[in-house]
This record gives C-alpha cells, sequence and structure tokens, in this order.
C-alpha cells in the first residue's frame, strides 16, 4: 500500500516537472519580458508581484491606440470643415447682397465679397479633399482583413507606490510575432478608453 502511495506521489510529481504547454511557455516569456520591462518604471521592483497574465494572439485591426488617434484628428479636420463651409455660405449672401451695386461703393462691395468668396471656396475645397482622403484611408483599415501581428498580453500585478503604500497594477503590453520583443504598452483602463472611444468615434463619423 506504501509502494503505491509513493508511487502515486512520485507519479504526480513529474506531471507537475514535465514539460510546459506551448501556452504556458508563452506565458512564462511574457512574465520573464514584463518583469524586465517593469524595471524601468516601478518605484520599487522588489516589492514587484505578478498575479495573473493573459497572452491573447493580437490581429491588426482599428482597435488601437493609433487608430483613436487617427478617428479623433478625422473628426477635428470634419468640424474645421463644417466651419469652412459656414464661410462660403456667409460669403455666398454677401454677394448675393452686393450683385446689383447703383455706386462705385457698391461695385468695390461686390469685388471684395466676389474675392472672400473665391477664397471660402479654394479653401473649403482643400480642406474637404483632406477629409476624404483621410476618411478613405481609415475606411480601408476598417475593410482590412485580420491580420496576425503578435500578441496582446494582459498582466497584473502588485508592488509597492513610491508613497510606500500597497498598490496594483493592471497593464496590456504588445508584443511583437515571435514574442521577443515588447513593441508597446499601456495601463488596462487607457487600453479600454481607446477601444470605446474608437467605437465612438466611428459611429460619429458615419463609417462602416
Amino acid at each position: 500500500m506504501k509502494k503505491l502511495f509513493f508511487l502515486a506521489v512520485a507519479a504526480a510529481m513529474m506531471a507537475a516537472c514535465g514539460p510546459k504547454t506551448p501556452e504556458e511557455q508563452q506565458t512564462s516569456q511574457a512574465d520573464t519580458m514584463i518583469k524586465e520591462n517593469l524595471k524601468t518604471v516601478l518605484y520599487n521592483m522588489d516589492s514587484y508581484e505578478p498575479v495573473a497574465t493573459q497572452v491573447d494572439t493580437l490581429y491588426a485591426s482599428y482597435e488601437d491606440a493609433e487608430m483613436c488617434a487617427d478617428l479623433e484628428r478625422l473628426q477635428e479636420m470634419t468640424d474645421e470643415l463644417a466651419e469652412l463651409d459656414k464661410a462660403v455660405t456667409k460669403a455666398k449672401s454677401n454677394v448675393s447682397y452686393w450683385i446689383n451695386p447703383i455706386s462705385d461703393i457698391g461695385r468695390h462691395e461686390l469685388a471684395v465679397a466676389r474675392h472672400e468668396l473665391n477664397e471660402a471656396t479654394e479653401k473649403y475645397d482643400q480642406a474637404k479633399a483632406k477629409v476624404d482622403a483621410k476618411r478613405e484611408e481609415i475606411q480601408a483599415l476598417f475593410d482590412m482583413k485580420p491580420n496576425f501581428v503578435g500578441y496582446k498580453v494582459t498582466h497584473s500585478y502588485k508592488a509597492t507606490g513610491i508613497d510606500g503604500k500597497p498598490m496594483m497594477g493592471n497593464m496590456v503590453f504588445f508584443f511583437d510575432p515571435t514574442m521577443e520583443r515588447i513593441t508597446g504598452s499601456m495601463t488596462l483602463e487607457d487600453y479600454e478608453n481607446a477601444r470605446k472611444q474608437i467605437y465612438k468615434l466611428k459611429d460619429a463619423l458615419d463609417f462602416e
């Protein structure tokens, strides 16, 4: 009976010490690289204690901070275009007001109004071309088929802050396809906020 017991314990220990699964290897590799990365961030690295790590395959998509910045810029460009459209409307109104001058002053005002209309129209056309080009660029990214570009790793940890108090950190790290290099990172909160902003802007700008 004792022999069977020891055999069972030995088998369990061998299983525990056996080769890691690919997923376990990825997680272990990520943990090692993240720890090195956090050495440049944490105030007291000795207090660092990993809590959880989740590795997810990352495909090229619009759900990233760069796309969020592009959409915000497009929103700014669209707002500027709306203001230029108002300027064109105002300039047209001025031309209409002076369209039948009966004096030198009136003819002068009509010439000024037409000049201002030409300027406003030119600025509007140039801005609209830029807006259309930016929209096409972003739409192409929305339409692009997902392409494997690396890994997204969500990592939680405990540590001591600069004030000496315990803190909980939640970060998102981006790895290249070989899992050998961290290409970027942000807090989990910033990542989630960026995704929400993307969907909000996507709807506001009428993207498909």
